[in-house]
Order: structure tokens, then sequence, then C-alpha cells
């Protein structure tokens, strides 16, 4: 069933442009796991890589196996933990997976991912269901308590449903990605699919803007401003951001870039319901009266790291020419940080890479921006922005 609804949703996936494209319609499990593991999905779905892959001795081997050890978990102490211990990707089955998806004759880049791919589908299961403290506990820590009745009821009920599958319908990995996906519902935590339609609606104007822009008008492509969150549950913006948003403007006013990309996700305090990006783009608009079309929403940033990665994959369905700087416009203090050791050593530790290179600096809140092109990269170990 997974199957067919990844295919249907494949489509309009791929009808995005190939940096970063948003999430297809369609239910949880479908959207998410192409939002979470692109290349994984892209060749599973296609009925001649998925069949030679679903059909391959050793997957046959490892269904059995799995539902055993699923099977065998009825019983098991403590729960939750145990139950979901029994739908991780354990190395062994990580091993066979890849023995199998390189026999299927899988592209190098569904090898090269995967990975990375079981290792962020056990650590969603470990979050979100065995209440496992995630890098930033703060914003990020499940919201239930893992071991209440009506949680262990849950994931009662999620190995019930692994269970009454006939065999012929268990389809890997996504009897441990659905699980991941469903822990992640539960939790609240499907913000990668909160905005899927925002380049064909707020972000619309700007992409028309953008294919008829002369791009050498502009010594930047883009002012980027970071959000900053507030602390308190009902202010929808602190008064470092307004402050951002102030200096910002004032240097595009100047004609320095053709856009405003605001950027920050539902983040301060944890589970708020004001999302940085969209409560900065309705100032800019009904303070500034910034026209629409020269802002850009980009609502999913958590980090300083992804404001910037984010940036540059909102460059890229801009079209904006490639070696083009953004100016990123912030405080003095997250300026610093920006240009410091620090943050790249941080960017390397989290993303795996230098979202670009930094500088030189133009004003005392300013700052020069290089994308690299590997901000297109997806990360499924940070689920609520890949």
């Amino acid at each position: 069933m997974w199957r067919s609804v990844a295919i249907m949703a494949l489509g309009t996936w791929l009808a995005w442009t190939p940096s970063t494209r948003a999430a297809p319609a369609g239910p949880p499990a479908g959207a998410m796991g192409l939002r979470l593991f692109p290349e994984l999905t892209a060749f599973l779905a296609d009925p001649g890589g998925g069949a030679r892959f679903d059909k391959r001795p050793e997957m046959v081997l490892l269904k059995r196996a799995r539902l055993d050890r699923l099977r065998n978990s009825i019983g098991c102490a403590p729960m939750p933990d145990c139950a979901l211990a029994a739908i991780e990707i354990t190395p062994q089955d990580s091993a066979t997976i890849r023995i199998a998806l390189s026999a299927a004759h899988a592209p190098p880049g569904v090898l090269d991912a995967w990975g990375r791919d079981a290792a962020a589908i056990d650590k969603i299961i470990e979050i979100y269901g065995q209440g496992k403290s995630p890098r930033y506990p703060r914003i990020d820590s499940m919201a239930h308590d893992a071991r209440s009745e009506e949680f262990v009821r849950f994931v009662g009920q999620l190995r019930r449903d692994r269970l009454s599958a006939p065999l012929n319908t268990i389809e890997i990995p996504w009897d441990a990605i659905d699980t991941a996906i469903a822990l992640l519902d539960a939790d609240d935590r499907l913000d990668a699919l909160r905005f899927a339609p925002l380049w064909k609606t707020e972000n619309g104007g700007a992409v028309r803007r953008a294919r008829r822009l002369d791009w050498r008008a502009y010594p930047y492509s883009a002012i980027l401003v970071p959000g900053e969150g507030p602390e308190q549950p009902d202010e929808p913006l602190s008064p470092l951001a307004k402050l951002r948003l102030a200096h910002a403007v004032q240097i595009f006013e100047t004609g320095q870039a053709p856009f405003l990309i605001v950027s920050g996700g539902s983040v301060h305090p944890a589970h708020t319901r004001f999302i940085e990006a969209y409560e900065m783009r309705r100032r800019l608009i009904a303070l500034y009266h910034v026209p629409r079309d020269r802002i850009v929403l980009e609502p999913y940033a958590r980090h300083t790291t992804t404001n910037l990665r984010n940036a540059a994959r909102a460059l890229d369905i801009l079209r904006s020419p490639a070696g083009k700087p953004v100016l990123i416009v912030t405080d003095d203090d997250q300026k610093h940080y920006i240009e410091s050791p620090a943050f790249r050593a941080r960017s390397l530790r989290e993303l795996g890479y230098a979202p670009g290179e930094i500088g030189p600096a133009p004003t005392a809140f300013s700052l020069a921006f290089h994308p690299s092109p590997a901000c297109r990269k997806i990360d499924p170990s940070d689920p609520m922005d890949p």
C-alpha cells in the first residue's frame, strides 16, 4: 500500500526543483517518507527497482526475521522500549538491506544515503517513542510521557497493526519508516509537511518575479534575516527579531538585493503556535509596506546552521545565479558567532558540511554569505527540517 502511495506522490515530488522540493500532498506516511528519504523512495517507488529489491532472497528472509522479532516482543518489558526496539533497524538488518539494494542495482546515491537513512529512522523512534534526549532538548524533546499508560497502549496498537499485516504485504524498510512517522505524528512533529504548497502560495509571487529578474542589477541575491524566537508563549516576535528586521529593511531600501528572505520555524518556546518567518513576513508587510513578491518565506529553520542552509535552498528554487552572495542581516552577537570557528565546527558536526563561505562584513550588523552546493543534501536526522 505504501509503495502505491509513494508512486502517485513521486510525480508531484519530482516536479519541483531538484535541489529542494516541497512534500507532495497525501497521507502523512507517504509524504513524509518522500520528504525525509527522497533517494531511497525514488528507487523503491519505481516498479523495476522496488520489485528487484523486494524479491531478493535475503529480503524474504529478513521479512520473516523482523516479523518473528516483533511477535516475540509481546509481553516484553519495559514498554514501550522493548516493542520499539523490535521495530528498529539493527546493524545486521542495515547491512542486509544494503546488500539487497546493491544487488538490485540501486544507484550510488541510494547506497551512499542508506547508512544515514537507517540511523535517522532509529533516531526518530528512540526520541519520539522511547523518550531519549535529542540534540536540542529544549525544543525537540518528546512532548508525551513515553511511560504513560496511554502512550504504551498506543505503541501496543502500532505493534498489533504491524503483526496483522500479511507477510506478502510487508515492505522493508517501510515497516520501520511508517512506525517512525507515526511517532512523529503522535507528537505533532510533522513540521516538514506543514508548508507543502509554499512555493505556489506565499512564495509564488517571488518565483514569478525571479523568472523575469535581471540579477546583475543587484550586488546580492537576497537579504537573509534569521529569526530570533521569543521565550514568552504569547509573544509572536522577540525584540531582537524586530531590530533585525529594521536593519534589513534599511539596507533593502537601498537596492542591494531583490528579495528579503525571512527564516525561522516554530521553535521557541517549544511547541509555540507562532512561526518566526510568518511573523516576520507579517511585520514587513504591515509596518514597512514591503511588497509581498519581494519577500521569501522560509518557515522550517530551527537553528542558525539551517537558516543559512535553507536560504541557499530557497535561492536554488528562485534560480539565483551561482556564486552570487547573500547578505545576512542580524545583530552583532549572531554576526560574530556566524563568523567564528565555533559556528563552522557546529555546521560540520550537525550538517556534515559548512553551508558556505562567510565574509566579508559590509556593516556592523551584516555579513556576506556564499552558499555551498552541499546545502542541497537532505538530512533525515532532523525530521522537522530535513
